[in-house]
């Protein structure tokens, strides 16, 4: 998504409100069920700081529940994310240059 909204950021959407409170929704979610099949589940009142605060905890959670490996996940993510919103963005701008002629 950031890829892509890079080539068109004066375009308004509504994806860009929508795409990342799903992504939220769908890792606090992930959160809830692998703690509940490690045998170590998060408590009911607490389940609601994950969507709130899923920026922040789900890496810790990740980092917490898988060690080292969580760390070598988070970066993997991080690393494989910005160069496919990289490549998105770069691929984008060049299909719209080419198609919509510049001044």
């Amino acid at each position: 998504m950031w890829g892509i909204r890079s080539a068109w950021p004066t375009v308004p959407s509504r994806l860009d409100i929508m795409v990342p409170l799903s992504l939220y929704a769908v890792a606090s979610w992930w959160v809830v069920v692998d703690a509940r099949l490690r045998g170590r589940a998060v408590p009911l009142l607490s389940q609601q700081w994950f969507f709130l605060a899923a920026g922040l905890l789900v890496p810790v959670y990740v980092i917490w529940s898988r060690g080292w490996r969580g760390v070598g996940y988070l970066a993997l993510h991080g690393v494989l994310g910005y160069l496919l919103a990289t490549v998105c963005m770069n691929a984008v701008a060049l299909l719209y240059h080419s198609i919509v002629p510049g001044p």
